[in-house]
């Protein structure tokens, strides 16, 4: 996962949709983050329901997954409570295990070297792309 800067240009989920045609824009319902439970990562979630609301192969979906800046910003929220939560771990050495996390597993808010802002999610298709 890169992190966005806010002074990089940004691209809309409607740019990325036009030059993706078969990509997947998706909305996580309402409590998503509220019904996750802490015993799984947060990443590894956002990707079981992906796959179990799309026709996507899961093993694929952390290097096809884009999110909006807005969206990683609660995503890596809510596995920093949960990894605090289970683990106990505070300051740096919880600062250092939700990098890890987020490095491991985190979805993309970077689509061509551009912020994708706001709760944007976007699946590429699972066909390659020529650009």
């Amino acid at each position: 996962m890169t992190k966005a800067s806010l002074s990089m240009p940004a691209i809309t989920v409607q740019q990325i949709l036009a030059a993706i045609p078969n990509a997947l824009s998706l909305i996580l319902p309402d409590r998503w983050f509220e019904d996750h439970s802490a015993d799984v990562n947060v990443f590894e979630s956002l990707y079981r329901w992906i796959a179990a609301n799309r026709d996507v192969n899961i093993r694929t979906l952390h290097s096809k997954t884009y999110v909006g800046v807005a969206l990683y910003k609660r995503l890596l929220a809510t596995e920093r409570r949960r990894i605090a939560v289970r683990s106990k771990l505070r300051g740096d050495k919880l600062d250092a295990a939700v990098a890890f996390s987020d490095c491991g597993s985190g979805p993309y808010n970077l689509f061509g070297g551009r912020t994708l802002r706001g709760n944007a999610l976007v699946v590429r298709d699972r066909r390659k792309i020529r650009c």
